[in-house]
């Protein structure tokens, strides 16, 4: 008896890891995002012509040394600057393009950035309403992207935890 529980159990995880080995689960939100276009339906353009993925604009650099410190970038604003504005950067952190990706903080993917393309996240948050790009939000959680080699700013995410906080914000029809 306890000779065929051991081997049923056994059967069972042997079993469990092969299935899970074989159903090609992506393993980060990132690699679901490529699976994802991967699969997705090719479409044509209004003249008919297929349209194709933007070629890599921003190639991998992990590995160059010519990368820009956080204070270089040209939307950088200091801590101190932040706080006479009632916000606290949460996050200066420098990382790869899917690492950025795998975070959540947006949901866009920008098809011509590469995976191993060094990032600066910039994220802060305010106390009370803010003008961010010419609109007031309240209490804006704001996420600013920048290229770590070029300071190119290549995604800005902002939200509200604020009932209505987004209220000033014009929506396209």
């Amino acid at each position: 008896m306890k000779k065929t529980l051991v081997l049923g159990a056994l059967t069972l995880i042997v079993t469990a890891i092969v299935t899970a080995q074989g159903s090609a689960v992506p393993a980060t939100k990132y690699d679901s995002i490529l699976q994802s276009v991967g699969t997705s339906q090719k479409v044509d353009d209004p003249n008919g012509k297929p349209v194709h993925a933007t070629e890599q604009q921003y190639k991998a650099n992990n590995s160059k040394k010519t990368l820009k410190k956080v204070e270089e970038l040209p939307g950088y604003v200091d801590d101190q600057e932040i706080e006479g504005k009632s916000g606290k950067n949460l996050k200066k952190s420098l990382m790869t393009y899917k690492e950025y990706i795998n975070l959540g903080i947006d949901p866009a993917f920008r098809h011509d950035i590469d995976a191993d393309r060094m990032v600066w996240v910039l994220q802060t948050k305010f106390t009370k309403t803010t003008n961010i790009n010419g609109v007031d939000i309240v209490n804006p959680l704001v996420t600013t992207v920048y290229d770590a080699e070029t300071g190119d700013q290549i995604a800005m995410t902002v939200s509200t935890d604020a009932p209505n906080g987004l209220a000033n914000v014009k929506h396209a029809k």
